[in-house]
This record gives C-alpha cells, sequence and structure tokens, in this order.
C-alpha cells in the first residue's frame, strides 16, 4: 500500500497526518509527501517521523497507528 503525510499539520492537534492513497481524508498531490510502499501503517508512521516530528495515524485509513 502506497502511504502519504499531509504537508500541513492538523489544526486541533499539531500532527501531521499518515494517509494510505486510497483514504478519502488524503490531501490533493499539492499538500501531501509520498512515503513509499509499506506493509503496514507502523513503518510508513516511521518513515513520516524523518520528515515530520509530529506525526499520528489518519483515524480513517491508519486506525491502528491513530492517537488515541
Amino acid at each position: 500500500m502506497r502511504y502519504y503525510v499531509n504537508k500541513i499539520a492538523n489544526k486541533h492537534t499539531g500532527k501531521h497526518e499518515v494517509h494510505t492513497e486510497k483514504c478519502r481524508h488524503c490531501p490533493d498531490t499539492k499538500g501531501r509527501i509520498y512515503l513509499d510502499n509499506f506493509n503496514s501503517c507502523g513503518l510508513a508512521m516511521k518513515e513520516a517521523q524523518k520528515k515530520f516530528d509530529e506525526v499520528d495515524g489518519c483515524v480513517w485509513c491508519c486506525n491502528t497507528c491513530h492517537d488515541k
């Protein structure tokens, strides 16, 4: 699965959200950074942390990696 991270932090949490390519909440191409193909959101989160200090999984497509 391809994963992306939002370039703009969530205004409520201050975290950059990680999304799958098929998520309807994933930003358009201008608002996201391609992370890579991963077998899990956990690996995508680690890659996103190389780009941003504060990251979170999308509640809709990466719920197992979402801070609850």
